[in-house]
């Protein structure tokens, strides 16, 4: 019963693999976008406090998100290479741990989501709308 388990385990492993790396690549990607947007923000003396901040949760979030990830992929390697003839009950164990940090890796990545699309997103219109304010004055 435990062996196609394990066949599963290892699809499961290559998808999160790929989840991670693609993910990452997207999170990086927004980052230096909200960084370039800063820089040029500060070139035009426009306050960027409240979107260095909501970037900064950002990244926290995003790097919390990836260590999780990382943890999960580790956990799914230890299952693919566990002998659960030998050991059921140790396999049982770390294959509700990967369960339990797959949820929690869920409820990271839609909270990470929500934030850059409410919190960071509006404090980017914010900032845009200051810089509009300023052009007429020039």
């Amino acid at each position: 019963k435990c062996k196609p388990a394990q066949n599963i385990v290892k699809g499961a492993e290559t998808s999160a693999n790929a989840i991670s790396t693609n993910r990452g690549k997207a999170y990086a990607k927004i980052s230096e976008r909200v960084q370039a947007l800063i820089d040029k923000l500060k070139a035009a003396n426009i306050d960027t406090t409240e979107l260095e901040a909501a970037h900064q949760t950002a990244k926290t979030k995003a790097e919390a998100l990836s260590a999780s990830m990382k943890a999960y992929e580790q956990t799914l390697a230890d299952l693919r290479g566990m002998d659960c003839v030998t050991d059921p009950t140790g396999f049982a164990a770390t294959l509700e741990t990967a369960r339990t940090q797959r949820e929690a890796i869920k409820t990271q990545a839609n909270d990470l989501r929500t934030y850059i699309s409410t919190t960071l997103k509006a404090a980017i219109q914010k900032v845009k709308a200051a810089l509009e304010a300023q052009k007429p004055e020039s």
